[in-house]
């Protein structure tokens, strides 16, 4: 049967087509108008974003997207600024709170509530106290007088935040009791950089273990030994390393890495990426422009036996083979340092010289011989010890004393022990990085050791006339 619609039913059905349009138009007018604001919000913010970015002008910034730069600036110049408002706000605060302590004839004493006021009141010159982990038990030290005696007091959590730089050279037993006196800590550290100064034998931790049923097998010992948690090999870094929830590579320890390598041309610290660092570092100073007289990374053959000097080793020969080789560089020396910087132009050559060379080496009694024949040369004032002389520090040009000779070819090398050593004295060289020692010797046939691994990057530098003499007579200086 055919059905036939009404007029009412077509204009029904009209209506509500209408009616349905009408409503999808309101919803896009709606859209619209939405879009529009958050158009008219999104150019404000753009505006202030530019205004904020004005003082960026003045700064060569290096992050390369929006958010880097916006981090960036905020770190190199607003933050720095709040702080310095900061710091005047509690200057005023302290000149009130100091006032108000000498007219009130009080005294800083030792009960925990004059303690915490007379700190918190140090605090507000000085936020951040400085002090080695033997003296911050003591400074948050009170007491009680009871009894006709002092009981000690320790204010525990009373320091906000402990930030320990260096944690890589903390000793687990010095270091652990100032964590009791602390909300938060921020671990800062290498633990491929300079190592700990043990002063506890292996013996003793063993005897510690056993006696507090903590030692079973030797298994459980190479455990204990990887925990960084004992007094003969542990460090303060490897502990927070274990404790630490963030592992931002698989390939290394846990802990939030700094990644940006800006001191060393890219490849000298590819060395550094090569030898531990497994290719995480980023080196952002690109290769040298200019040419290094020398070679980035280079080998100066000198062919002397080295001598046992106590419990220290020495290589005389070297030693002087170094001072020669800074007699007839000085010239050159200087000359590529003040085309590097401007500001050594006008200092004095023997200023420049000093801020340039820098000379490293795995024994104190070789950094001794150094210094004497440096002195005999008329030159004074470098800095020359083992790598602890350097760490933090850095030069354009490093000088590498290995000191062992054809003597010890067949003898374990110390530099050889672990990576620590020779990463630390590369990735200080900014520019050169100059090894001297036996090229038969100095990583010969140890090609997987740290001395193999850089001894692949090293070019020999030509050899002068007093050194072919020397090898032609196989005698030394």
């Amino acid at each position: 049967m055919l059905e036939v619609s009404t007029d009412d039913e077509v204009e029904t059905e009209l209506t509500q087509q209408i009616a349905e349009i009408r409503g999808q138009m309101e919803r896009l007018q709606h859209q619209l108008t939405e879009a529009e604001d958050c158009l008219n919000y999104f150019l404000f913010k753009q505006k202030k974003l530019h205004i904020w970015l004005e003082p960026a002008k003045s700064l060569s910034l290096f992050g390369n997207t929006m958010p880097e730069k916006v981090a960036e600036l905020n770190d190199r110049f607003y933050r720095f600024r709040l702080f310095k408002l900061a710091t005047h706000y509690f200057e005023a605060r302290w000149l009130k709170e100091t006032r108000t302590f000498v007219e009130s004839n009080d005294e800083d004493k030792k009960s925990p509530f004059k303690l915490l006021r007379k700190l918190h009141r140090y605090s507000k010159l000085t936020p951040c106290f400085v002090s080695t982990f033997y003296m911050v038990p003591g400074t948050f030290m009170a007491g009680e007088y009871k009894d006709r005696s002092w009981t000690d007091l320790p204010q525990l959590e009373e320091i906000d935040l402990l930030i320990v730089d260096e944690a890589g050279q903390a000793l687990p037993d010095v270091s652990a009791a100032s964590f009791a006196l602390a909300k938060k800590a921020l671990i800062v550290g290498d633990t491929d950089q300079i190592q700990p100064v043990w002063n506890i034998p292996a013996s003793v931790d063993r005897s510690n273990l056993a006696l507090f049923d903590l030692l079973g097998d030797e298994q459980s010992y190479e455990r204990w030994l990887n925990s960084g948690l004992l007094a003969s090999s542990g460090n303060l870094m490897r502990l927070a390393q274990r404790q630490c929830h963030y592992h931002q590579f698989e390939q290394l320890q846990r802990g939030l890495y700094l990644t940006e390598h800006r001191r060393c041309f890219d490849d000298i610290v590819g060395y550094c990426n090569d030898l531990v660092y497994r290719g995480v570092l980023e080196p952002l100073r690109g290769k040298s422009k200019d040419k290094v007289p020398w070679g980035t990374m280079a080998l100066q053959p000198v062919y002397s036996s080295s001598k046992s000097f106590g419990g220290s080793r020495g290589n005389p020969g070297e030693a002087k083979a170094i001072a020669h080789w800074l007699m007839t560089q000085y010239r050159t020396l200087l000359d590529y340092a003040r085309q590097q910087d401007e500001k050594y132009r006008d200092l004095e050559d023997a200023e420049v010289l000093r801020k340039t060379v820098g000379i490293v080496t795995p024994f104190s009694k070789q950094a001794v011989l150094i210094r004497s024949e440096l002195k005999r040369a008329g030159i004074d004032g470098l800095t020359i010890g083992t790598v602890h002389s350097l760490q933090g520090d850095e030069r354009l040009v490093v000088l590498f004393s290995t000191v062992y000779g054809e003597n010890d070819k067949n003898s374990g090398k110390f530099y050889d022990a672990g990576p620590n050593m020779l990463n630390v004295a590369v990735s200080r060289a900014k520019d050169a990085f100059i090894a001297f020692g036996d090229p038969n010797v100095f990583g010969a046939n140890t090609s997987g050791s740290p001395s193999g691994l850089l001894r692949n990057r090293l070019v020999f530098i030509e050899e002068d006339n007093q050194v072919q003499e020397m090898k032609k007579a196989n005698c030394s200086f």
